[in-house]
């Protein structure tokens, strides 16, 4: 059961980063190279998107940086993400993807 705790995680983590990547986008924000970084999807979207735009809830500042931590325990760490962790993580994604898709759809 465990597996499915940490595939959870993960996909919960890279289905906000798809959609922070799509906010970028939309707002003009390109990929500084050839591929979209975590570093600067993050860094960007909580600066540019939420802290100077003030588009996306403040709410969601670090978000990504703290999903990111737990899906690198996830598909890296030897310790299993239990199911409290992988609920939390899920409804945080949830809520966060579908603030994007609402500010999308606008």
């Amino acid at each position: 059961m465990y597996g499915l705790h940490n595939a959870s995680v993960n996909r919960a983590y890279y289905a906000m980063f798809q959609a922070a990547i799509a906010a970028l986008t939309k707002y003009g924000i390109g990929k500084p190279s050839d591929k979209w970084k975590h570093d600067f999807v993050q860094a960007q979207f909580a600066e540019a998107l939420i802290h100077r735009r003030k588009i996306f809830s403040s709410r969601f500042a670090n978000s990504l940086i703290t999903i990111l931590g737990r899906r690198e325990i996830a598909d890296y760490d030897t310790t299993q993400t239990n199911e409290k962790t992988a609920s939390r993580t899920l409804r945080l994604a949830q809520n966060f993807v579908e603030q994007v898709r609402e500010v999308l759809l606008k």
